[in-house]
């Protein structure tokens, strides 16, 4: 799970070494029938430039303190999770990768995360955006998904734990519990 996430930095950080060095000063170009566009931006904020009015120092400790000791937490976290399903590591990789390319890249431009990509369909557009930011929000999509399948594998493992063990036990549980034997009133 960390060498993935490793992964997903190095690939990160070498997109947008080329993306300075080719998409940065260039008129938008785009691709795929004009539904994915490259443009170069800086944004010194988070997802769609939110914070990036806040004074440096205020930012600096909100998306580069703040975010460290959020990521290094969710990497103590994880490690320490005895992560069972390929898709939970799969997930986790992506997040922790996405995370600490935008750190990385924070650290190295003064505050700013380098920005490239947008992808356009009909009046729908997204904000500009990286591949750590695709990784995070995949991963996190990813999540989700697990969550929910895991949580269904929960409830018939232990109804079937359950059955099993009423089977072993030998008793019948009936489906209503017995009724108490009342005496009943006669009047004479």
């Amino acid at each position: 799970m960390l060498g993935s996430a490793a992964v997903v930095v190095g690939i990160d950080q070498w997109v947008k070494v080329w993306a300075k060095e080719h998409v940065q000063g260039q008129p938008m170009q785009a691709f795929l029938n004009d539904m994915f566009f490259l443009i170069y931006a800086e944004n010194s904020g988070v997802a769609f430039s939110l914070g990036s009015g806040l004074d440096p120092t205020v930012r600096f400790w909100l998306f580069e303190v703040l975010v460290a000791l959020f990521l290094i937490g969710l990497t103590v976290f994880v490690v320490r999770q005895p992560l069972v399903w390929k898709s939970e590591l799969v997930a986790y990789g992506l997040i922790l990768g996405g995370g600490f390319g935008n750190w990385l890249d924070r650290l190295l431009n003064n505050g700013a995360v380098i920005d490239y990509a947008l992808i356009q369909v009909g009046p729908l557009r997204t904000a500009i955006f990286n591949l750590a930011d695709s990784c995070i929000l995949v991963g996190f999509f990813v999540l989700i998904a697990y969550s929910f399948v895991h949580a269904r594998h929960e409830k018939a493992a232990k109804r079937e734990a359950e059955a099993t063990a009423e089977q072993a036990s030998g008793v019948d549980t009936p489906a209503d519990p017995p009724q108490e034997d009342k005496p009943e009133n006669h009047v004479a």
